[in-house]
């Protein structure tokens, strides 16, 4: 089966300085599977090169798109604005870019919210994979985030959420 990442996906990897192939080992050694909300979509997790790598992935009829994260501790971060924002209709996934800089953990802050944070525990990004309302709001006051907060409406209606 032929396996395929979501430009979402690569973009991830690469801000996390995860390979590919280390995605594909994840797939052919989990040691667990997790249930998904989404039931189209289906998760695991392995342990590759001393790393827990924690991989979505959707099976569709000719491949396999992977959507991928690692796991972190949580740390409250102060306001800050938002600098970049990619959707991806693909996989009806965003990532909202707070700070420049290499991460080096994720937070997961939900099944399908993920925090990004470099070694000083500075918040980078946020990748919401099948965003919901309420979401960024959630974020924003655990993560006293109320920048968040006060774009949760317009990402709402852009991403089309109900």
């Amino acid at each position: 089966m032929k396996i395929a990442f979501s430009p979402h996906a690569i973009r991830r990897l690469q801000e996390r300085n995860i390979s590919k192939q280390q995605v594909i080992q994840a797939l052919h050694k989990p040691f667990a599977t997790l249930p998904t909300t989404d039931k189209k979509r289906r998760r695991i997790m392995a342990i590759i090169d001393k790393q827990t790598l924690d991989v979505i992935y959707l099976p569709r009829k000719h491949d396999i798109l992977i959507m991928y994260r690692s796991m972190a501790k949580e740390r409250g971060q102060k306001d800050m604005p938002i600098k970049q924002i990619t959707i991806d209709p693909l996989i009806g996934a965003a990532y909202l870019k707070i700070k420049e800089g290499k991460v080096t953990r994720t937070k997961e802050f939900s099944e399908e919210v993920f925090l990004d944070f470099d070694a000083r525990n500075n918040l980078l990004g946020i990748e919401l994979l099948n965003p919901c309302c309420g979401t960024l709001r959630k974020v924003a006051k655990k993560y006293h985030l109320s920048i968040l907060d006060k774009a949760a409406s317009p990402l709402e209606k852009i991403l089309h959420i109900t």
